[in-house]
């Protein structure tokens, strides 16, 4: 290892880190793309008879002053002696290296890599963050002559804010993502369905905000509140969204961490959201004065029809969200602790499910707020800014057709575009795309220029564009 970090610090002071892909965000870290469609797979070989690509994970949380190392494999699944050219290309904040090791060697950019039949190739791909905070993302492209494939790992350095997101799969986490990017926080995204998270990674991140979505079981498993412990126990600061916590808990006979940790006593689970029932604030309350929450349709989730009711369950927690029903009030929804060692907010409705994008931005300011941590946008008076969180095309090469998949963030107030360039930069298409709303879109190429007339075969450049902020994606066309 101390032969690789002094490679890897030889190669920054010899080059500058090439970064393929290019943002325009104002933040001070660098947010990271295909976090959400797709990027967390089971463990698998590719789905071609040429090669496979195997990994254990691919996600690490670091401190900023250590590395991530990540362990594959490269295996030849074909049946004659190929030749593979290994590629990596960091997205990242600067002063973050990295590179990757095969067999015979570490390389900074690219390699090639000879296997028989059935050989397999270990291969460790390292990032050093050099004492950045933020997020980064670190592609692997490997390239056969009949096919590329691309696996993207994220590294989480020392970030202020750690978002876990244990939805289980659903796409809840946009409706965070827009409220900590209009926050200007430091912050990482960390897929629970990708692993178990250990206290040690969470001590890195001075708070967790942990959300559960609409799942009703394995909501918070044991393995979750062992680190959220050891967490708090170390002055960690915890918001939490769970609207089946305790009732789950409670079925399991396993409320120990719901009381001791969460200090909430679980009433009950008969709330019936969709009868237009309210959440309100609590007058004077340093969080939740002047809130008054509408949780059924808008732009919100609209995912909640049976939130858990709660109560404070000693001394240490305050209410502060009530649920109500025209002018008769229905119980707690949400409440705040503050011990010698730690500070949480528990919701017991999801935050989610909040109709609108204002209210979803000054209630997590106010969470933040109270932690102490700095937010560097005034909610109130903010205009949204758009930000892509994921992208990709496929299949990728491609003969006749592709489809570029991107996430939004946030609903633009601008026209996006969409530009397709050759290799040498030559503008041959574009395309106006309107205005953009939050989620998931679908855009296909038929690779071709402006008049219509087919492409030859080659590598080409969709620049995807809103406002300031522009994703590049690289694709092959092969007929």
């Amino acid at each position: 290892m101390k032969n690789k970090i002094t490679f890897v610090f030889a190669i920054a002071i010899a080059f500058t880190i090439i970064i393929t892909v290019t943002y325009s965000y104002t933040r001070e870290y660098a947010f990271t793309t295909t976090n959400f469609v797709g990027e967390f797979q089971p463990k698998t070989a590719l789905a071609s008879s040429y090669f496979a690509y195997d990994y254990e994970f691919k996600t690490e949380i670091i401190h900023p002053d250590s590395g991530a190392d990540f362990l594959t494999t490269l295996t030849n699944d074909g049946s004659s002696r190929e030749t593979y050219t290994l590629t990596i290309e960091l997205n990242a904040d600067d002063g973050w290296v990295a590179s990757f090791c095969t067999e015979t060697g570490c390389f900074p950019f690219t390699a090639d890599v000879t296997l028989s039949p059935a050989e397999v190739e270990t291969v460790t791909v390292d990032a050093y963050p050099l004492g950045s905070r933020g997020q980064a993302l670190l592609s692997m492209i490997i390239s056969s002559e009949s096919e590329t494939d691309t696996t993207v790992f994220k590294i989480i350095s020392g970030v202020t804010v750690l978002l876990v997101d244990d939805d289980q799969g659903d796409p809840y986490e946009y409706y965070y993502i827009q409220c900590l990017d209009t926050l200007d926080v430091c912050y990482g995204v960390f897929d629970r369905t990708e692993r178990e998270l250990t206290p040690q990674e969470l001590s890195y991140s001075e708070a967790i905000v942990w959300f559960t979505g609409t799942p009703t079981d394995n909501t918070l498993e044991a393995a979750d509140e062992t680190a959220l412990t050891s967490f708090l126990n170390n002055g960690g600061k915890l918001f939490i969204s769970s609207f089946n916590l305790g009732k789950e808990l409670d079925e399991l006979g396993r409320l120990s961490f719901h009381q001791d940790y969460l200090h909430a006593e679980y009433l009950n689970h008969d709330l019936d959201f969709t009868e237009m029932m309210d959440i309100e604030g609590i007058p004077d309350d340093v969080i939740s004065d002047d809130i008054y929450l509408f949780c059924v349709g808008g732009d919100g989730a609209d995912n909640m029809n049976f939130p858990d009711q709660i109560a404070p369950f000693d001394e240490s927690a305050i209410t502060i969200f009530q649920y109500s029903y025209g002018e008769s009030l229905c119980g707690d929804a949400g409440i705040r602790i503050e011990t010698e060692m730690y500070k949480t907010v528990y919701l017991s409705f999801a935050f989610e499910a909040i109709d609108n994008f204002d209210d979803r931005a000054y209630l997590m300011r106010q969470v933040l707020n109270w932690f102490g941590i700095e937010t560097g946008i005034d909610t109130e008076n903010n205009i949204h800014p758009v930000s892509f969180e994921d992208f990709n095309n496929y299949p990728n090469p491609f003969n006749a057709s592709t489809t570029i998949r991107f996430a939004v963030a946030n609903e633009s107030m601008e026209p996006a575009t969409v530009e397709f360039y050759n290799i040498t930069g030559e503008l041959l298409n574009s395309q106006n795309l309107g205005k953009l709303t939050t989620g998931i879109h679908d855009f296909e190429w038929n690779a071709t220029d402006q008049r219509g007339h087919f492409l030859p075969n080659g590598i080409y450049f969709a620049k995807i564009s809103v406002a300031k902020n522009t994703i590049i994606v690289k694709m092959i066309l092969a007929k």
